[in-house]
């Protein structure tokens, strides 16, 4: 059954990449249309007013992506950021340490699983990235962006936060269902069947385990909204001060 899932995955995502690209293609085809169109425009009309300026960055800054913006914005955190190599290293000294006593490996087999381990964690979580920020919004039209809550007090801060897990803006600003990050987090959670294949007993591959790596995602993403998202801007805004 393990093997008819991650077959029957593969084929799924790759169907699903192949038109994403399509898709994505199509999307930055048309927005660098549009820019030329506009910049043709605004080259003709006069300089705006001085007064309409902050509206102006207002609506800049809450301007939707382009196709183009989102993927770049992706591969950015995937590979460029340090924040996913640092998670993969905690991740896989968790694990290790889990896995500390076992008499059959030595030293060098540790360190050779802790480095699989890393290796493992950050294939999932930078494909992840890529397809819940990059690919998967592009194709359905999504703002992969955070915007922090207006909403006084802790308790409903905090819930909002968590709460974006589940919701997200589309391009348009409408309220609706996060499809893009977790499709992305399901997605990578599958494919990590592929790299788990060769772990001891293969109990990290199936339906089960998918799952689990699937809630433990969104357990840890509700978790970082809140921190690091929601209030760390505030946090760090205080310490500054000081």
């Amino acid at each position: 059954m393990g093997k008819a899932l991650v077959r029957l995955t593969l084929v799924v995502l790759v169907v699903m990449f192949i038109c994403s690209a399509g898709r994505v293609d199509a999307l930055a085809q048309t927005t660098r249309a549009g820019d030329t169109r506009s910049a043709g425009t605004a080259s003709s009309v006069p300089t705006a007013k001085q007064g309409t300026t902050a509206s102006n960055a207002s609506q800049t800054s809450d301007a939707p992506l382009t196709a183009d913006e989102k993927m770049r914005r992706a591969f950015k955190a995937a590979f460029l950021s340090p924040r996913p190599y640092a998670f993969a290293a905690v991740g896989a000294a968790i694990t290790e340490s889990r896995e500390q006593h076992q008499p059959q490996k030595d030293n060098s087999d540790r360190v050779a699983d802790g480095l699989s381990r890393f290796a493992i964690n950050f294939a999932t979580g930078s494909t992840s990235t890529l397809l819940g920020s990059g690919v998967y919004p592009a194709l359905f039209k999504q703002d992969p962006r955070y915007y922090p809550s207006h909403k006084k007090g802790f308790g409903a801060r905090a819930a909002y936060a968590a709460s974006r897990v589940f919701v997200t803006r589309s391009d348009k600003g409408q309220s609706e269902p996060n499809y893009s990050w977790l499709g992305g987090n399901l997605s990578a959670d599958a494919l990590a069947n592929i790299w788990e294949r060769n772990t001891p007993g293969h109990t990290r591959i199936g339906v089960r385990p998918t799952f689990t790596r699937f809630g433990t995602g969104i357990g840890l993403q509700m978790l970082s909204n809140i921190v690091f998202r929601e209030f760390w801007p505030d946090i760090r805004k205080k310490l500054g001060k000081k």
